[in-house]
């Protein structure tokens, strides 16, 4: 079909010339007729005259059946190409309410940020503090193992001082062992010695009774002596 668009021009062209001539070719030959004897070549020749305008003119129907196909497809092409302008304008019509739509949408979106941000700031701030707290506890967490390695050296040092003092406890029990035993040796040895106080008071009791009797008896026989 779009060869025979390309080619109609042309096709009408020639058409138009051929039939020109036919036509002048039947005056001459209309007009020779009366005067040329010779029948049969001026009637072989309107033949062919007629055979050529019939071809003529089934080219030209021909033609004309393109042209109206090209005429139906060529509006239909322009029924379609509207159909999709008119498309295209609804089109452009719905973007600019989706863009007007989306606008909105960002607007909110907008809003929505400034309170995001807000709380980030916040949250921050927050965070900030929480950080200076978990620090200050991390400290207090190191001093806090700090006094635990303090503690276990003061524990270690209270143990080995326990174990000093069972030590000393341990001698001391001994020495009290010991001194018990001298303890006792010397219970012994003072009860034997106040069992001999015994006997020697009275011995001196006895002996003091008679030396004082004997001391007498001297002296009485002294002064009886003189």
């Amino acid at each position: 079909m779009s060869m025979q668009k390309k080619t109609s021009g042309k096709e009408k062209l020639k058409s138009m010339l051929v039939t020109g001539g036919l036509f002048s070719a039947l005056v001459l030959s209309a007009q020779s007729y009366a005067a040329d004897p010779n029948v049969d070549q001026k009637l072989d020749q309107l033949k062919v005259n007629a055979e050529n305008s019939e071809k003529n003119r089934d080219q030209y129907q021909s033609n004309l059946s393109t042209v109206d196909t090209n005429i139906k497809e060529s509006a239909a092409a322009i029924e379609n190409l509207r159909k999709q302008r008119k498309t295209a304008i609804e089109n452009a019509k719905k973007s600019e309410d989706a863009k007007r739509k989306l606008d909105g949408e960002k607007v909110k979106i907008d809003q929505l940020k400034v309170v995001e941000n807000s709380k980030i700031k916040q949250e921050s701030d927050q965070i900030a503090k929480l950080k200076e707290r978990l620090a200050k506890l991390e400290e207090n967490q190191r001093q806090r193992e700090a006094n635990l390695v303090a503690y276990d050296e003061k524990v270690k040092e209270i143990d080995n001082e326990k174990l000093e003092w069972d030590q000393q406890k341990k001698q001391v029990s001994e020495l009290e062992a010991e001194i018990n035993k001298k303890e006792q040796a010397a219970i012994a040895e003072k009860a034997k010695w106040e069992e001999k106080r015994k006997t020697y008071s009275v011995e001196a009791d006895k002996w003091s009774k008679q030396a004082i009797t004997s001391r007498k008896a001297y002296d009485n026989h002294s002064k009886l002596r003189k």
